[in-house]
């Protein structure tokens, strides 16, 4: 694109007129617009990058259903051999919390339709509706019918119903599919039913086979229990010789730990004699121990002292280092914030001294003048309405007057009727008998005579009437014109005084080119402006005054402090005291380390003074217990051959165990053979009356899927005719025929006035088709002319563009006005060159004519005598830097 940047506001702007010569970059901002929103442009996305650069980004923001929205695109060039980066950001304002609220999603493409969603509406729909684009007003007319129609269904939203019908089609094959289910299941169900009868025969023999196993397994189970019982008393009694065997085993492992602790005992008494002989050598070793033990102690108290006051000393003269450059640094700082707060105090009170001047010396008079044309406005108000009141007063008197009128040729038609008429015939007007005919005539008379006397009067004060309207329409136009010139006159002279007291330029000359009404109401904001302006510079005057006094104090103590120097001198005194201390604790590590070593060497007399001690408390002990241990052993022995008395008579009475174990594991297979077959056997029963029961549930679920069948296929019905009825054919058909004549009779209206009611458009929506008989939906457009029905082909540049601007025009106010789409915004990218000066005017008519109909209109045209025909306008031109807009109201 040809601007490096550029950021044009259009809030508050209603019309604006982008004007500037062909080339500029008009269309350029336009296609940053339908870029950012749709990445759509009149050139691919890397063309559009300005020559030189590689990359380029836009943001638009734009207001939704009240709430405001942002779209962030940015575009980086692809080098050679790679592809360039795309990135889209879509955001709404959080009103509440005052910040931007991210909704773009993981992927681009997911955020632009999230985008075209919230617009509710395509590129495609906006260039043929909201954007008439340069050379390209023919858009809509030039495609085909069904392309129109689509544009149509577009701006309408129509694509909801399409989204309903392919829904709705889906639903159907759904349920067809889930009706072929269920015919399926019906099919298997019913081949399960057709073997129920064999079932039962089989269920019938094999309940007969399981009661005959049943007595079999009986009987073998109760022989096998008599067996078992046998053996078991049989078992039992050799597990007496186990217990017997363990018994003497036991006993003899007792015997052997005996023997052991008798060795041990007499040990341990010989080693407890021979430490008692050593008695006094030891006791003197272990007081020479103690006594080095408490030498020590002594020393590592010291020891800590030591270390506690150097550790002090060290702190202490890290700190008094570090006080001393701190209060130097500080007194630095504070005289710096005081030198920047002085500074910015005295450029306050310049801008305050002007409060004064602005409050006494100019409020007032732009006061007055607000006021003085706020009374103009006021009388002109009360004008129009006497003017209406007098209008409609002379209205019901003419009114009057035209019933008298036609009262009185009634009544003189009476009296004719009734002279002409023979006296014998019946009365002409009652039908009942002629009695008087003269007195009826002169009653009619005299109403003739009251009525002439009523309309004399009425026609005096029409005329009364009549001229005091002319009065008041002279003093509607004085006071307008009075206003229209109000802002010309009167605002200058306060707008140039503001400047000198603000001593700023705030564009007072454009006052000019606008109504006076715009003009006191910004001379409104402008006063609210400098009332702000003074009362946030006496808020901030405080601010600075408070600052100034704490950083003084400041500074005024950290120079005491640095004068003093009281905490230098505190550090420096302990410092002293702590060395002192040091001198006088006399501590030598090297002695100290010396007797730890002796210490540590002299540790195994602790051990050897504790056996002694042990020894003299265990002898008599161990003593007796050796007489004890003794006699133990002998009652052991003794024990031991009694065991093996018992175990020889047990041994004697379980002979015959083997066989009857044998006999036992055999009956026991034929138990377990028995058992695996009747097991079998109740399995295979179970199996078919599972079988049965199956078939059972089988019937009750044929019934259900027949019913769900049955229910699906009405439900099938209600779901073709909902397809048929969202299609395009359907409820889309009735909305177009709906909105067509709107759409008809809007470009009718816009292109009577631009063709001074020459041309008429007619939108058909049906034809006859060509190779059968019937009609077909179509969306054509025909063009007629005093000189009949002609192609649009056929008609000149300019009158091709009054169809085109007539049709967009009507595209334009149905989409504004739809339900649903409120992005009310009209842009019309040139066009006009093609036009004489009597079509310009009268296309700039019909675009004043429905300015209300939209929030914002923007008129893009390289025509400077157009510029002055809007309000705002929009000033594009270009340099060697590139292309340059400024708004200028």
């Amino acid at each position: 694109m040809s601007y490096s940047s550029a950021d044009v506001d259009l809030s508050g702007i209603h019309t604006a007129c982008l004007i500037g010569q062909n080339g500029a970059g008009k269309s350029t901002l336009l296609d940053a617009i339908t870029w950012t929103l749709w990445e759509e442009g009149r050139a691919r996305t890397d063309e559009l990058i300005k020559l030189g650069t590689n990359e380029m980004s836009c943001e638009v923001d734009f207001f939704m259903e009240d709430e405001l929205y942002k779209v962030y695109r940015s575009r980086t060039k692809g080098l050679k051999n790679s592809q360039g980066k795309s990135n889209l950001e879509f955001q709404i304002f959080n009103q509440k919390e005052n910040s931007w609220l991210s909704l773009s999603k993981s992927a681009v493409r997911q955020t632009q339709e999230l985008i075209t969603k919230t617009l509710r509406m395509d590129h495609n729909a906006f260039i043929n509706s909201v954007y008439l684009q340069q050379g390209k007003a023919d858009e809509f007319t030039t495609k085909k019918p069904n392309e129109r129609k689509q544009i149509l269904s577009d701006i309408l939203g129509l694509q909801l119903y399409d989204e309903l019908s392919l829904l709705a089609h889906k639903k159907v094959r759904d349920v067809e599919e889930k009706i072929s289910v269920e015919t399926r299941l019906i099919d298997e169900l019913k081949i399960k039913i057709s073997a129920e009868e064999e079932l039962k025969d089989s269920y019938s023999k094999a309940h007969e086979l399981v009661l005959g196993l049943e007595q079999e397994y009986n009987k073998i189970k109760n022989d096998l229990y008599l067996k078992e019982k046998e053996l078991n008393e049989k078992k039992h009694t050799l597990k007496q010789i186990d217990t017997l065997t363990k018994t003497k085993e036991s006993q003899g492992s007792l015997l052997s730990s005996l023997a052991s602790q008798l060795a041990g005992l007499k040990n341990k008494e010989a080693k407890c004699n021979e430490l008692i002989k050593s008695k006094n050598e030891i006791e003197e070793k272990y007081k020479g121990y103690i006594s080095l033990k408490e030498n020590i102690e002594t020393l590592d108290v010291k020891q800590a002292n030591y270390l506690k006051l150097s550790e002090e000393k060290n702190k202490l003269e890290y700190t008094l280092k570090e006080t001393v450059q701190e209060i130097e640094k500080d007194i630095a700082i504070y005289k710096s914030k005081l030198n920047d707060k002085g500074k910015e105090r005295e450029l306050l009170t310049s801008k305050l001294s002007n409060e004064k001047r602005f409050y006494d010396y100019l409020l007032p008079e732009a006061e007055e003048v607000v006021e003085r044309f706020q009374n103009m406005q006021n009388k002109l108000s009360v004008l129009q309405s006497e003017g209406q009141e007098l209008k409609h007063k002379k209205e019901l008197h003419e009114t009057e007057l035209k019933n008298i009128e036609s009262k009185k040729d009634e009544i003189e038609q009476k009296i004719n009727t009734l002279e002409n008429h023979d006296h014998s015939e019946p009365c002409p007007l009652c039908k009942g008998e002629i009695k008087d005919k003269k007195t009826v005539t002169d009653s009619y008379n005299k109403e003739l005579l009251m009525l002439g006397e009523e309309k004399k009067s009425l026609a005096v004060k029409i005329e009364s009437v009549q001229k005091e309207l002319v009065e008041r329409r002279a003093q509607y136009k004085q006071l307008l014109e009075e206003i229209s010139t109000y802002g010309k006159s009167n605002l200058s002279p306060c707008f140039k005084k503001l400047e000198e007291i603000r001593q700023e330029k705030i564009g007072f000359s454009q006052v000019e080119s606008v109504d006076s009404e715009k003009a006191v109401s910004f001379l409104k904001s402008q006063l609210e402006v400098s009332k702000n302006e003074f009362q946030k510079i006496k808020s901030k005057m405080l601010v600075v005054d408070e600052e100034l006094t704490s950083f003084k104090k400041e500074y005024e103590q950290l120079q005491k402090l640095q004068q003093s120097s009281s905490t230098v001198t505190e550090i420096s005194n302990k410092l002293s005291n702590i060395k002192q201390e040091l001198n006088e604790l006399s501590y030598d590590q090297a002695k100290h380390n010396e007797l730890k070593k002796s210490l540590k060497e002299l540790e195994g007399i602790l051990v050897t003074h504790s056996l002694l001690q042990q020894a003299n408390e265990d002898l008599n002990q161990l003593v007796t217990e050796i007489t004890d241990v003794s006699h133990k052993i002998i009652l052991v022995k003794e024990e031991v051959k009694k065991l093996d008395g018992l175990i020889y008579e047990v041994k004697q009475s379980v002979e015959g165990v083997t066989e009857l174990e044998e006999e036992t594991l055999e009956l026991k297979n034929k138990e377990n053979q028995s058992f695996a077959r009747l097991d079998e056997e109740k399995k295979h029963c179970i199996i078919l009356e599972r079988e049965l029961d199956e078939i059972k549930k089988a019937k009750a679920k044929i019934k259900e899927k027949e019913d769900t069948i049955k229910n699906t296929l009405t439900l099938k019905g209600y779901y073709e005719k909902l397809e048929r009825a969202f299609s395009k054919n359907g409820i889309q058909i009735a909305i177009i025929e709906t909105v067509v004549p709107e759409i008809e009779k809007e470009a009718n209206r816009i292109l009577n006035r631009l063709t001074d009611n020459q041309m008429h458009i007619a939108l058909r929506t049906q034809k006859e088709k060509k190779t059968s008989s019937g009609l077909v939906e179509t969306l054509d457009v025909i063009i007629s002319d005093d000189a009949g029905t002609r192609s649009y082909e056929l008609y000149s540049g300019g009158e091709a563009f009054k169809i085109d601007f007539a049709l967009r025009l009507a595209l334009s106010k149905l989409l504004a006005n739809r339900a649903g789409a409120r992005l009310q915004t009209l842009v019309i990218d040139e066009g006009f060159s093609s036009q004489d000066s009597a079509g310009r005017e009268r296309l700039v008519e019909v675009i004043r004519s429905i300015e209300s109909e939209f929030e914002l209109m923007l008129i893009v045209t390289h025509l400077d005598e157009l510029k002055e025909s809007f309000p705002a306008q929009l000033q594009v031109y270009k340099d060697e830097e590139g292309s340059h807009v400024e708004l200028v109201i």
